[in-house]
């Protein structure tokens, strides 16, 4: 039976507060810095930032974009943190001044997610710009000396990306880095589709057997993408793990013209909107009588493709969003897949802690442990330093 709209809990909401960027990466998800959308005001934000919170939200993103070149971005930060709900600011470092990153202390912030993609030369071509890596490099020295908690998140473009990881890994942790998030890097965009060089499915799996020995010589937390699993780990997940994420309804992106999602794989793909803030209320939008719901309801059967085969009850025909980004249709098998290696893909969202069989589906994971320090005030030497 569909759980009730008035007993609808969301768990986390990523407020995709900008698609302004100073930067224009190949790879980005919503296209920032080249695909303009409308910003919703202060106001609307703090009403959207109450409703989640009315319906159990714990957890919120402030992402873009570059979500600092956001004007009330402050007030957002102080709106959340008011209310007591765990929030991150994720960001690409360039504007990470002692300045800025004081005004964010000021406002509540205490933890940074800044995004650094591999060594010099990888991260400045992902990025777009040379010199990049030194600039973020800085952003990043500057906030773990003002004693922000600060998480890396590294995505992973090419099969040749995954040469520079162990000096990566062993510059991270002479830096003091809290945890580093990998990710397989997941296409979006026609663009993304015709020039992904992605690692496959061995590769990827031969990447994580490196992950995992690094994990064991480095002081902080490595988390990484499973993207394929076995007959025998499918065994192991259990039914809320495969569930696409959208059947879930429990993560939410809303971009910033108020626009909402159920999912990231979709925020260029106008039709597969659920509504907007600005016009509904954000229960209705995630709630069953809202009749955009519709849009997604082939999620729920496995494509005709893939009967008869044997992980036909567990993998569920995978991912259906590229299907769609592709062919328009959400009833097709995932391309990613592997079964002639014995190998499915899984839902992106999956994320497994090194030297742990911890999985999740939903980022707050990174932080369940508690390796975000409480830190109620710039260190005096720091803020003496600006």
């Amino acid at each position: 039976m569909s759980e009730p709209v008035s007993a609808r809990r969301i768990r986390e909401i990523d407020l995709h507060v900008t698609n302004r960027c100073n930067l224009t990466c190949a790879h980005c998800s919503v296209d920032s810095g080249r695909t303009p959308y409308a910003e919703l005001p202060l106001d609307a934000w703090r009403a959207v930032i109450d409703q989640a919170v009315a319906m159990g939200c714990e957890y919120f993103d402030l992402t873009g974009g570059e979500p600092v070149l956001y004007p009330g971005v402050d007030d957002i930060i102080r709106h959340v943190t008011g209310v007591g709900r765990h929030l991150e600011l994720q960001t690409n470092g360039l504007y990470l001044t002692r300045e800025k990153l004081q005004r964010l202390h000021d406002a509540g912030l205490r933890e940074l997610v800044i995004s650094l993609d591999g060594e010099r030369a990888t991260h400045d071509r992902m990025r777009g710009r040379i010199g990049a890596f030194d600039e973020t490099l800085g952003g990043i020295r500057r906030a773990i000396e003002c004693g922000f908690s600060v998480r890396i998140t590294r995505v992973i473009a090419r099969d040749e990306d995954v040469a520079d990881f162990e000096p990566f890994a062993r510059r991270l942790d002479a830096l003091g880095v809290a945890q580093l998030s990998l990710n397989r890097f997941s296409p979006v965009t026609p663009v993304h589709f015709l020039t992904s060089k992605v690692p496959e499915a061995m590769r990827w799996r031969h990447f994580i057997d490196d992950i995992e020995r690094v994990a064991r010589t480095v002081r902080y937390r490595i988390t990484y993408e499973v993207g394929y699993a076995s007959a025998d780990e499918m065994s192991e997940y259990g039914d809320e793990e495969v569930r696409c994420l959208i059947e879930r309804r429990k993560w939410f992106l809303i971009r910033a013209d108020g626009d909402v999602f159920p999912c990231y794989h979709f925020v260029h793909s106008p039709m597969m909107s659920l509504g907007n803030v600005a016009r509904d209320p954000l229960a209705f939008l995630a709630g069953d009588d809202n009749p955009a719901w519709r849009r997604y309801a082939a999620i729920a059967d496995v494509p005709a493709e893939c009967s008869g085969c044997a992980f036909h009850d567990t993998c569920r025909g995978g991912c259906p969003s590229p299907g769609y980004l592709q062919r328009g249709s959400l009833a097709l098998k995932d391309p990613r897949c592997a079964v002639e290696q014995g190998l499915v893909p899984i839902c992106p969202f999956i994320k497994r802690t090194a030297g742990t069989q911890h999985r999740t589906n939903i980022s707050p994971y990174y932080y369940a442990a508690g390796t975000a320090p409480a830190v109620t005030a710039i260190p005096p030497d720091a803020a003496a330093s600006r």
